[in-house]
């Protein structure tokens, strides 16, 4: 099972080079004698709302937690992987099937609960699955709002320098020898295509150390664009390759 990533946040920056990575792949596998998939999802904008380490497990917990609504871009594209994967594993004879099955997962709390029973074979403290317990993971000395400087609508977002806004402010490393702050980063509030107000917050920084805020705030006002006009959203997926 594949993810092949394309946009502005990814290695391919195109549909079509996506596509023909993914269909290349695919077909790999077949001379391996492996059954392969692989789905061509947009990073232009990131999945979720978080983006940063504990942030990002944060939501994964909030998403095993039945709290991602259906219809939500990373709860769809999660069901989409899920159910290709019960698919290539026989579990699930049709996309259908495989759906109602992961529902019923989310729903009766196994998915939440395989993921504590993964986390206590690692040696980790499966008592932190709780949203008090991700909370204190995520806690940082400073929350600071990045507003929007316009009212109008968000007609794009560069998913690349949103990582990069994360990464100065620790969530990620520019040299080898950098350190990682595990709670720093961002939450976003806004997706491409909504309506925003001038003054509303675009998205909140978790802050520790302030050495590169105001870079950070100014990456974050460059990788959202505000238009007059909404304009056509892109489809979180844009294809299926088997």
């Amino acid at each position: 099972m594949l993810d092949v990533k394309v946009g502005s946040g990814a290695f391919m920056k195109t549909v079509e080079e996506a596509t023909r990575l993914a269909t290349l792949m695919v077909k790999m596998g077949k001379v391996l004698r492996r059954e392969v998939v692989a789905v061509v999802t947009d990073m232009n904008q990131p999945l979720g709302l978080a983006v940063g380490n504990a942030l990002e497990v944060r939501e994964a917990v909030q998403l095993l937690s039945g709290l991602v609504p259906e219809g939500d871009a990373l709860y769809e594209v999660c069901m989409l992987l899920g159910t290709q994967m019960l698919r290539l594993s026989k579990l699930a004879s049709s996309d259908e099937e495989a759906r109602e099955k992961l529902k019923k997962a989310l729903n009766s709390g196994k998915g939440l609960e395989k993921l504590r029973a993964m986390i206590h074979e690692l040696g980790g403290d499966e008592t932190l699955l709780t949203p008090e317990g991700m909370d204190s993971l995520c806690k940082v000395k400073r929350h600071v709002e990045v507003t929007a400087e316009q009212d109008g609508y968000v007609v794009g977002m560069q998913a690349e320098l949103i990582g990069r806004a994360a990464q100065v402010l620790g969530a990620g490393r520019a040299t080898k020898a950098d350190k990682i702050d595990p709670a720093v980063g961002l939450v976003m509030h806004k997706r491409v295509g909504d309506p925003i107000k001038q003054g509303e917050s675009i998205c909140t920084l978790y802050v520790n150390d302030e050495t590169f805020l105001d870079d950070a705030i100014v990456t974050m006002h460059e990788a959202v664009c505000i238009g007059s006009k909404p304009d056509q959203v892109a489809p979180m997926v844009y294809d299926v390759i088997r």
